[in-house]
């Protein structure tokens, strides 16, 4: 899971940079606010959020039940000792 997570969040930081690039190549050449091109963009950003959102949801969900796993692993250990 650890590793899932780490290149989850090195993927996201590449998207990340690549979407500031987007933005102000958008801007040089079409000479628009980041208000401007959010509008332009619309549902898409929306969406982006929502399953960015789902995604972070999934990986806690799953963070949580291997914690969970390794303290009941680890009171199971401590009984037996």
């Amino acid at each position: 899971l650890n590793e899932l997570v780490k290149r989850h969040l090195q993927e996201k930081q590449q998207v990340l940079e690549e979407n500031t690039a987007l933005r102000m190549l958008v801007q040089e050449q079409c000479s628009l606010k980041d208000e401007e091109i959010d509008d332009a963009l619309g549902d898409a950003i929306t969406n982006i959020r929502r399953t960015n959102d789902d995604v972070n949801r999934v990986l806690l969900l799953s963070a949580q039940t291997e914690i969970d796993t390794v303290q009941a692993n680890a009171r199971k250990q401590e009984a037996e000792i």
